[in-house]
């Protein structure tokens, strides 16, 4: 997509823009993860053959938890075989069905030194993390992540046929924080 340049002339391609106009408070009602919660409730971990160490973390951005996601080296990877059901690493059910429910909010911040390379990806599924369908891929990079929590916004299109959300951070290397999942209005007034 290309966008206008100086004086009003076509320029080369436009990156996405992930953060939001504005950024919807979490709640019980359009949210749908801050990890406050145990497993099992609103959220859990799947059986990944994605290689990734998950880690539930103190102090989030909203409450007290909050998921790490950090790339594993080769020899970390024959914990995950190929053979597991699920390419998520975690899912989130709705409790109500939500309106809103292709525009996600979540703050996420970086905790290495370096860029975090990878990506996020969002897929459909149901309430056992199956029946996946790739709906949405990230590049990291893109998501301009800093040292400390900020929230970002991705619309997930065909979100709303499925029962769940499920999301697996991939590639590397990459150390990043993930809080506070919640349904919003568009990323952007202007589109």
């Amino acid at each position: 997509m290309d966008g206008p340049g100086p004086g009003g002339a076509m320029s080369g391609p436009v990156s996405p823009n992930f953060v939001p106009d504005a950024a919807p408070p979490f709640d019980d009602e359009n949210g749908l993860g801050s990890f406050e919660d145990n497993a099992g409730f609103d959220w859990d971990t799947c059986s990944t053959r994605t290689p990734e160490i998950l880690s539930l973390q103190a102090s989030g951005s909203d409450g007290g938890m909050w998921m790490s996601f950090q790339s594993v080296d080769d020899g970390e990877r024959a914990e995950f075989p190929a053979d597991r059901p699920s390419a998520s690493e975690l899912y989130w059910w709705w409790k109500p069905t939500p309106d809103l429910r292709e525009n996600l909010y979540f703050d996420a911040k970086n905790l290495a030194s370096t860029a975090a390379s990878g990506s996020i990806r969002f897929y459909g599924t149901d309430h056992l993390c199956g029946g996946e369908q790739l709906l949405l891929e990230v590049d990291l990079g893109l998501l301009e992540l800093l040292p400390t929590w900020a929230t970002r916004c991705v619309t997930v299109p065909g979100l709303r046929t499925h029962e769940a959300l499920g999301i697996a951070v991939t590639g590397g290397p990459h150390s990043i924080g993930l809080d506070a999942l919640r349904f919003g209005p568009p990323c952007h007034a202007d589109r």
